[in-house]
């Protein structure tokens, strides 16, 4: 299976963060982490019908408008770590988003039970960034037969 990057860009919030909320303190827990420490997660959705080849383009829309959307919520992951301090910089600088082709089926890659880890890693956002990187980071994989597989990557420091 190959994974090839289609495109990379930056998701803002769809509202700025107000003021008052612009610098936030990380909790005791976090301080404790090493610098970049990601948590990741996939999340596999098989094709429904014919019809998936021709929306995947139109999910991604969606998800990047719900992602802008979120992160005016959950304001802390559009920002990032001030380096050498304990605090986020809410600044709506956004999170990554990658677009990926992914050769293949997703229904024959999820056959085979536990999924070898390195391919695996090919689906989920690369996890060492620069310190003064995105919180968070999204890879939208689409493949052949129309399914996704929806990475998500989170630091943890």
């Amino acid at each position: 299976m190959k994974v090839q990057i289609l495109a990379r860009k930056l998701i803002t919030p769809s509202s700025p963060t107000p003021l008052n909320l612009q610098k936030l303190k990380i909790s005791c827990l976090d301080q404790n982490f090493p610098s970049n420490y990601y948590t990741s997660c996939i999340f596999y959705y098989p094709a429904s019908g014919e019809e998936d080849c021709v929306n995947t383009a139109e999910k991604s829309k969606q998800l990047q408008k719900s992602l802008s959307e979120i992160l005016t919520l959950y304001y802390p992951l559009g920002g990032r770590y001030v380096k050498g301090s304990v605090f986020i910089d809410c600044n709506d600088n956004g999170a990554e988003y990658l677009e990926a082709k992914a050769s293949g089926c997703l229904s024959e890659f999820l056959k085979e039970g536990e999924l070898v880890t390195e391919l695996r890693n090919h689906l989920a956002p690369p996890l060492f960034q620069p310190e003064e990187g995105p919180l968070l980071i999204v890879q939208f994989n689409m493949f052949e037969c129309g399914g996704l597989a929806i990475g998500i990557s989170v630091t943890q420091r």
